[in-house]
């Protein structure tokens, strides 16, 4: 299984963000100045993968999640997308097969998207 795409948005501090993985055996860097949002990014992309491995986020961590301010009401939106070779589909299938009909849809596909939707309370 590979990360190929991360999009995150009103996550923290980072109103939209979209990472694109094309070649997994080259390292990613991200660079910016202070205070730019790159270990909030860091966050997000592990978040995603706690979501991935079906770990449950509790509602303080949802509310952690929330861009700074009175009055957000927007979703918080984190998804990814998975390159699956057929042993990654399999085992795919079988762990999430009783919980959503809808991602099973996907796996006849190379490629899935998960996109837990998070809204904020």
């Amino acid at each position: 299984m590979k990360f190929t795409r991360f999009k995150i948005k009103n996550f923290r501090g980072v109103p939209d963000a979209e990472i694109v993985v094309k070649d997994d055996s080259k390292p990613i860097c991200l660079l910016g100045l202070n205070e730019s949002g790159k270990t909030t990014i860091l966050q997000s992309i592990s978040t995603i993968g706690k979501l991935c491995q079906g770990k449950q986020l509790s509602d303080q961590d949802i509310l952690s999640m929330r861009p700074k301010g009175i009055g957000f009401t927007d979703t918080i939106k984190l998804s990814t997308n998975l390159s699956l070779d057929l042993e990654d589909k399999k085992s795919f299938k079988e762990n999430i097969k009783s919980k959503s009909k809808k991602v099973t849809e996907f796996l006849s596909k190379n490629e899935i998207t998960i996109v837990p939707n998070l809204r904020s309370q």
